[in-house]
């Protein structure tokens, strides 16, 4: 999504809003998942970070889902060469882990 679909809405919608959002929103799931990957399950911050990263996922969702996606289909885009694209680059990481 951040190497492929956000550099092409961005540069398709002339995009200053959706998408650093969404790159924001990512950086703290990203920041709470190593959070969580680091502490004990029954430790006592556990459950609240992953209620806040359910909370931050489905807020991205629903953004991503609302906004961006309808403005998306609207525009100009190949989305079918873009998502093959994007299933491309997920074969390629699967393959990188192994």
């Amino acid at each position: 999504e951040e190497e492929i679909f956000y550099p092409a809405v961005m540069a398709a919608l002339k995009d200053k809003l959706l998408v650093p959002e969404g790159l924001v929103e990512h950086a703290g799931v990203k920041g709470l998942i190593a959070q969580i990957e680091g502490i004990e399950p029954d430790g006592m911050f556990f459950d609240a970070k992953v209620k806040v990263l359910a909370e931050y996922v489905k807020h991205h969702v629903k953004e991503e889902q609302n906004e961006m996606f309808p403005k998306v289909k609207n525009s100009s885009l190949d989305l079918v060469e873009l998502g093959a694209q994007m299933a491309a680059r997920k074969l390629d990481l699967l393959a990188a882990r192994g």
